[in-house]
């Protein structure tokens, strides 16, 4: 049985643009939260980038509803990550 997953970024650290780019070369998008500081939006960005703006929290209580439903919805979520790694590979330029 594949295990599908996604990653869950805060926007807490500097790192979360590096995180965001890793996983998704991998396949793997990221729930974060487009906060107020340059390195909350970086993930965000990088999500928005590549037309994945359900994955981009506008709060606490958003970012928890996003998981859930995403945790409710491995069909739709193994689709996003199958064609992940090539949409991010036609916009590199995008994701670094």
């Amino acid at each position: 049985m594949e295990v599908t997953t996604f990653t869950l970024i805060t926007g807490a650290s500097s790192g979360v643009g590096r995180e965001a780019v890793s996983y998704t070369h991998l396949g793997v998008p990221t729930l974060t939260i487009a906060g107020l500081t340059p390195a909350s939006r970086q993930g965000s960005a990088i999500m928005s980038q590549l037309g994945l703006e359900g994955f981009i929290a506008s709060s606490a209580a958003d970012f928890t509803d996003k998981g859930a439903y995403w945790a409710a919805h491995l069909e739709e979520l193994a689709a996003i990550r199958a064609a992940l790694r090539e949409r991010c590979l036609l916009y590199t330029s995008r994701c670094v």
